[in-house]
């Protein structure tokens, strides 16, 4: 095996492989070779670099056999100090060398104030974000060196912290809510917030911040799983963050055993994917990813092609500055500084990333024989800085060895890209690092997948015959809901709504008229898809159909007659009539109200704000018996949250003004107070319980039944889940990702999955 703890004198060495050269040479890659001209077999250990000053490398596949240059120098470029063998600095040792200065003394009394690493890192949830980290800073600075009630621990939080720059997270929080979360599936924290709101080093430093937290955590894990005791030097702990640092490779071979395991995603609400299938795939890649234990926030995103065996995922790599700045160096018994390194260290650590992503890529699926890694600094919006392509045999038979004997986790790795790239042995590469081993910006390597985001309205695709008969469609581009019909018509409809309160007369008056021309679009609709479909034409099975989003379009399979086909309905129209409702209503004519509101309904029986308008229009009728049975219908077809408890509220309203009390309470506790309808839900419903002697509220279970009986769906249903799960894993098996989308969106929100959830983006996004 070989020696990677070369001993080295820490103070005479240079900053590692970044100091010994100077590149701005760019590395990009072409196809592969097999060997080089003279027959002998080339490997990337004995390729020139354009870490060496002033070169330029242009790279073909960097596996065996190759003789081609790689971007970060000769494997066993120059060395670093952290070459030195240190304590706890191979990732597979358990303690420290008997009399280190790093032993733990678990003899020495432990004052009572001392707080363990569990106590210190419970802080940060019990107090805002901000002022949990300013506490600790301000106990840590007036402590004296030596005091003990202080441990080594918080003097490391402190470091970290520090050099996150955590002392400007007060006034970002100030402009911009940050909310510290954790997540179930990896115990890690998450900073939430909104990145769109806030400058570029602001979202940087909080993202500095969270990484500095999640590391304390996995020195808090390394130590229960390596130590005796909770109180350790904190040198001791700075070479367990290393450690962890240098080490995310030890989840590459679980990743790689992935597609032996069963996949609990594979079925979901009744629906069942293909087995390697791009459902099957997606899932499987996307678990791996959300389980990944890391010290640094991984975004990401990808496009799977199981036909050609691909995965493609772009993933977000932390910046130099989120790197370790300062370092122990035992030789040298001191702190010492390391920003300039940082960028190596960035740049290393993205290369372990790159093997494990392409090891849960692999993982996926035995089909899978390629994976393409593209990297971004700080932001999937970033441009790419790092692009590689593996393939399968290679990295399974070539990289995943070494990974298995630590050479990528080594001691000594922590400032060598050079080494760890010819470790993972890429068929292709696009990495350009200047002098500092900071990577540039790069064109990323093409993938030649098929082009599968194509928007709906332009998607002639046929749909399996299965899908077809599930959404009532027969070709993609029927599913279309959402694209733009008539710009003009909706230019004369945002006139007219302009004119509605001072002049309602002639604002009815034109949406009529919007609503005649808009049936007439209607109707062409209508006679193409007869001529398109004769025999549901000659069966009756045809129809005009309003959809708000793709949900209705989907969901109208819950009544729909089998062979039912459907033409789009003019929006327009069904917009004008909605708003012709609300001005018949306004002046006094409720059976106007009431009829136009039917007309929007009969259009679009599967559109919660069809229902909406037709329950506005009875409240004004006082016809709270016609309000509950259209609320009971709507129920069955609504699944977003703000329609469903606006619903809840209604019908709630409704039950009490037809003396339905306990009806009525059981409802309005199914409306969060956090929601939109929240406030004046929890009012109305304090004064009906006042009304019931000063009851309490219901639970939850008990509003359940009490729902049940009375008729009332729980929404959202089991029928409208299965419906839209069996849309959801069909279109993405199918390789229509974006009609999947919205579907996987809303699911994995009721699911509260966020596995499904990150499918869901990628299948709209893709890589």
């Amino acid at each position: 095996m070989l020696n990677f703890f070369r001993k080295k004198d820490s103070r005479n060495s240079g900053n590692g492989p970044a100091s010994d050269a100077a590149s701005g040479g760019a590395a990009t890659s072409g196809g592969a070779s097999a060997s080089d001209a003279s027959g002998g077999t080339a490997t990337p250990y004995d390729a020139p670099a354009p870490y060496a000053a002033g070169s330029t490398a242009t790279s073909g596949a960097s596996v065996p056999g190759n003789n081609s240059p790689i971007p970060y120098g000769t494997s066993g470029g120059s060395s670093t100090p952290h070459n030195a063998a240190a304590p706890y600095a191979n990732s597979g040792n358990t303690s420290a060398p008997a009399g280190s200065a790093f032993e733990p003394d678990d003899t020495a009394p432990v004052p009572e104030a001392r707080r363990t690493p569990q106590e210190v890192l419970a802080t940060f949830k019990e107090a805002p974000l901000p002022d949990a980290i300013d506490g600790l800073l301000f106990r840590v600075s007036m402590a004296a060196p030596g005091e003990v009630d202080v441990t080594s621990f918080e003097r490391y939080a402190a470091r970290l912290l520090t050099e996150a720059g955590a002392a400007n997270l007060r006034a970002i929080a100030v402009e911009h809510p940050l909310e510290l979360r954790h997540l179930s599936l990896t115990g890690l924290y998450w900073i939430s917030f909104d990145a769109s709101s806030m400058e570029p080093e602001q979202r940087a430093c909080v993202l500095r911040v969270e990484s500095a937290l999640n590391r304390l955590i996995l020195v808090r894990q390394t130590m229960r799983a390596e130590a005796r005791t909770p109180y350790h030097p904190e040198e001791v702990y700075a070479q367990w963050d290393w450690q962890n640092i240098r080490s995310i490779t030890r989840y590459a071979e679980r990743r790689l055993e992935g597609a032996e395991k069963e996949n609990e995603l594979l079925t979901i609400s009744g629906a069942t994917g293909v087995r390697g299938g791009n459902w099957d795939v997606c899932t499987r890649f996307a678990h791996a990813c959300e389980t990944l234990i890391l010290p640094y926030r991984l975004e990401y995103r990808f496009d799977v092609d199981v036909a050609s065996g691909t995965v493609v995922a772009d993933v977000t790599l932390p910046c130099p500055d989120q790197m370790p700045r300062s370092q122990w160096v035992e030789d040298a018994f001191a702190w010492q500084d390391r920003t300039s390194q940082q960028p190596a260290a960035a740049a290393a650590y993205a290369l372990r990333l790159a093997a494990l992503i392409a090891a849960a890529a692999f993982g996926s699926s035995v089909g899978i024989t390629r994976a393409l890694v593209n990297g971004h600094e700080g932001s999937l919006d970033s441009e790419t800085v790092l692009s590689l392509e593996f393939d399968r045999m290679t990295f399974v038979m070539g990289v995943m060895p070494s990974i298995k004997e630590g050479a990528t986790a080594a001691a000594g790795t922590e400032y060598d890209p050079a080494t760890l790239f010819g470790l993972l042995k890429p068929t292709r590469f696009a990495v350009s690092p200047d002098a500092s081993g900071h990577n540039l910006p790069v064109e990323p390597l093409a993938a030649n997948l098929p082009e599968r985001h194509i928007p709906l309205a332009e998607d002639t695709r046929v749909l399996p015959p299965e899908l077809a008969e599930l959404l009532h469609a027969d070709r993609a581009c029927d599913l279309d809901v959402m694209s733009e019909q008539d710009l003009a018509m909706r230019e004369r409809f945002e006139a007219a709504m302009d004119d509605r309160d001072d002049s309602p007369l002639l604002a009815t008056a034109q949406l009529e008229d919007i609503a005649q021309k808009g049936d007439e679009l209607t109707e062409a609709n209508l006679a193409a898809l007869r001529e398109a479909n004769p025999e549901a034409a000659a069966a009756g099975k045809v129809a005009p159909l309003y959809c708000e989003g793709l949900f209705a379009r989907y969901l109208v399979g819950l009544d729909a007659e089998p062979g039912m086909r459907y033409a789009r309905a003019s929006d327009m129209a069904h917009a004008a009539r909605a708003a012709l409702s609300h001005l018949y209503t306004g002046m006094g004519d409720t059976d106007g109200g009431i009829a136009q509101a039917k007309a929007c309904l009969e259009m679009a029986p599967s559109g919660p704000s069809a229902y909406q308008d037709l329950i506005t229009a009875y409240v004004e009728a006082d016809r709270y018996d016609l309000v509950i049975d259209v609320a009971k219908q709507a129920l069955r077809y609504a699944v977003i949250d703000d329609g469903i408890f606006y619903l809840y509220y209604r019908l709630a309203y409704a039950f009490w003004q037809t003396g339905r009390r306990e009806e009525a309470a059981a409802c309005y506790s199914r409306v969060p107070r956090a929601s939109s309808m929240g406030e004046p839900a929890a009012r109305e419903l304090s004064d009906l319980l006042g009304e019931m002697g000063d009851r309490d509220p219901v639970d939850g279970s008990e509003a359940a039944s009490v729902l049940r009986a009375a008729g009332v769906p729980l929404a959202p249903t089991d029928e409208a889940v299965e419906l839209m799960a069996k849309a959801m894993v069909g279109l993405c098996d199918a390789g229509l990702p974006l009609a999947a989308s919205p579907m996987a969106r809303v699911i994995g929100h009721i699911k509260r999955n966020d596995i499904i959830s990150s499918v869901a983006s990628s299948l709209k996004e893709g890589a």
